[in-house]
């Protein structure tokens, strides 16, 4: 499958496009997929196949009849990839109940997930408020208050 780069498309007499309309339009190409264009070679030049050739000619065409080149690149999609059939409908249809009734299903998990840490939360919440409202024992008494505070740690690399 011959492959083009930039320079040689620059003097091609069906397309007329300046080395700048050139890369503007390969960038918008690739976005077609690597059959049509794709970096390569020693330098990453970008190399554009005949079908990416035609599709070239296609939105110059296209853009001559008074179409952007966004336009003329999503026309030129449209037509490539067609419009999908009733059988391709019906069978998405079908596909997105099945997610939809998955998504409900987890719903229900995760409403049930939330009511049951709800319930843990007040639970808690009453254990701890049964154990502020008693009388907590007083803590151990401070051993050191009576002593010499000349005894106290001391880091071991301090002298003194």
């Amino acid at each position: 499958m011959p492959t083009y780069n930039l320079a040689s498309l620059k003097g091609h007499d069906r397309l007329q496009m300046s080395a700048y309309e050139l890369q503007t339009r390969v960038g918008f190409l690739a976005s077609f997929g690597e059959d049509y264009a794709s970096k390569g070679g020693k330098r990453d030049k970008w190399l554009i196949t005949d079908a990416g050739l035609e599709v070239l000619i296609k939105t110059r065409e296209l853009e001559q009849q008074g179409l952007s080149i966004e336009r003329a690149f999503e026309r030129i999609r449209a037509e490539l990839i067609g419009q999908p059939s009733e059988f391709d409908q019906a069978k998405e249809a079908q596909v997105s109940q099945e997610v939809l009734g998955l998504l409900r299903e987890r719903l229900a998990e995760k409403d049930a997930q939330i009511q049951w840490l709800q319930d843990e939360h007040a639970r808690l919440l009453n254990l701890l408020s049964s154990f502020t409202q008693r009388a907590l024992p007083a803590g151990p008494s401070d051993q050191r208050a009576g002593k010499d505070s000349s005894k106290r740690f001391r880091w071991p690399w301090r002298r003194g």
